[in-house]
């Protein structure tokens, strides 16, 4: 147990000085500095922390990982009864790390797909929860037993009906593309959100995250990407409705449609 801990820890140091730091960002740090604990209202980290972690179960099965959460809780319990410490420490540890580094302000936590490495974890420990629980009632309440299975019927349902529906992430090679070929170097492009940061990274001199005033003289043009999707997506376009180069008379704009984006070219008016 001992050897399995320092293993563990050497593992996670060598990570967090290495491959961890090199891929760390400014970029990716702004866009995580609001999912970090505020230390100024410490009497709600704990009620924070206890939801974020809720959510990191739901987004490993989604969308009723955090109905299962019990049944995680149950499985560490089973395990440790069994004799099986080991493995759940080594389950728990993935997650009690985690935490530990959202509580230090340097790993988000919650239903983030930078958290997604937690799903092996909650997945087992939720399966031998949910089986131990399962078997249990077939004993002595068959009837009630049945219930156990269902949130997990429903998430497999709803994997194989994710593999036929479109994805619903916006498509953003196409617009990106256009923009990279037709800006001019001093054009800025407002870009506010982690997948524009991504795709615009080699501008970052030229990279904004909101868009320039109105009467900025520095700026004589500009490139903004508002997506125009009506299906619900958490990506929402804070400027576009105060725009107000849309109906300036001292600027115009041009645009290119694409299937979820609108790309615009607003230049100064000479």
């Amino acid at each position: 147990m001992a050897l399995f801990g320092v293993a563990f820890l050497a593992c996670f140091v060598l990570l967090s000085v290495g491959p961890v730091a090199a891929i760390r960002t400014a970029d990716l740090d702004h866009g995580w500095r609001d999912m970090f604990p505020n230390w100024s209202e410490w009497w709600k980290i704990r009620t924070t922390l206890e939801q974020r972690t809720w959510e990191a179960f739901r987004y490993a099965i989604e969308p009723v990982g955090h109905v299962m959460l019990p049944f995680a809780i149950w499985g560490g319990i089973v395990l440790i009864r069994r004799g099986h410490g080991a493995f759940a420490a080594f389950l728990l540890l993935t997650i009690g790390l985690n935490i530990v580094a959202w509580l230090a302000g340097k790993y988000p936590l919650g239903a983030t797909r930078v958290n997604m490495f937690l799903a092996p974890a909650c997945l087992t420990l939720i399966a031998v929860g949910a089986g131990n629980l399962f078997e249990r009632l077939l004993v002595r309440r068959p009837r009630w037993a049945w219930l156990v299975p269902l949130p997990i019927l429903a998430a497999i349902i709803l994997a194989f009906a994710s593999l036929i529906l479109p994805w619903r992430r916006l498509q953003m090679d196409g617009p990106a593309a256009l923009v990279l070929s037709q800006r001019q170097r001093d054009e800025p492009v407002v870009a506010w959100f982690w997948e524009h940061h991504y795709y615009f990274r080699s501008i970052r001199d030229w990279r904004r995250d909101e868009p320039p005033k109105v009467d900025d003289p520095a700026v004589n043009g500009f490139w903004y990407l508002h997506h125009t999707t009506a299906k619900p997506h958490h990506m929402q376009d804070p400027f576009w409705p105060t725009l107000e180069h849309r109906w300036s008379d001292d600027w115009m704009g041009d645009v290119v449609h694409f299937r979820n984006y609108d790309v615009w070219h607003f230049r100064r008016k000479q």
